[in-house]
């Protein structure tokens, strides 16, 4: 896949260390919805679905109705990241990420409107399914459009992983430390996601989860036009 220049208008993308910080930031804020969707509105995952695709076909065999949401999960995944890929190049990094927002503002909405508080896990109900497919859907817009630059994946890791084990045979360290680096952030964005279900409201968790993203897509624009420096080695796409 070639990587849309335009998506690569950040500046600082151009030089590792920011490359790093975006990457790992991102992947934090996917790990920490992704952790609240699973301790605290969905009970299942809404990224990284290589889990929902191998239990797919035993869920609706089992539990049809569990996986009537499995199957959403994957499918609208897939439709957030046919919308990424339609969107990178009509509006650019910022306004495609900010796109990605919307599901999440909707979700945090929906909670605090209907005042979900804990419900139990065996609970199947309309707004349920509707809060898992948005968040499925905003994961893989975001996942699409940074997979479409220098970012790469910022919602799961069995691709990355596998490059990154790539990258240390080939002793691309600087690669590998990137990958490593994203990794991390996702873990710690799904440690936070566990600790925001279980000490404030899901609503807030996804509020607080929803303002880093805005303020972290806002900023990078207004400080990437001062950088300007080769980027770090990465595998051809």
């Amino acid at each position: 896949m070639q990587r849309n220049a335009q998506a690569n208008s950040w500046g600082m993308l151009e030089t590792y260390r920011g490359l790093v910080g975006v990457g790992t930031l991102m992947s934090m804020v996917a790990g920490s919805i992704n952790g609240i969707a699973t301790n605290a509105i969905v009970f299942d995952r809404v990224s990284h679905l290589t889990g929902r695709v191998n239990n797919m076909l035993r869920d609706l065999w089992i539990n049809p109705w569990h996986g009537l949401l499995v199957v959403g999960i994957v499918y609208i995944f897939v439709l957030g990241t046919f919308m990424g890929g339609k969107l990178l190049p009509w509006l650019g990094l910022t306004y495609s990420l900010l796109v990605s927002v919307i599901p999440l503002v909707l979700v945090s909405a929906l909670l605090y409107a209907y005042g979900v508080i804990d419900p139990p896990r065996e609970m199947y109900y309309p707004l349920r399914y509707l809060m898992a497919y948005l968040l499925a859907l905003a994961m893989g817009l975001q996942n699409s459009i940074t997979s479409q630059t220098a970012i790469g994946r910022t919602t799961h890791f069995t691709g990355d992983l596998t490059d990154m084990g790539l990258a240390i045979a080939h002793r691309d360290w600087d690669w590998a430390g990137y990958v490593f680096a994203k990794h991390l952030g996702f873990a710690g964005g799904g440690f936070v996601g566990f600790l925001l279900s279980r000490s404030v409201p899901a609503h807030i968790g996804i509020a607080v989860a929803t303002v880093f993203l805005v303020v972290l897509v806002l900023y990078i624009p207004r400080i990437s036009s001062t950088v300007a420096a080769p980027t770090a080695s990465r595998p051809k796409a």
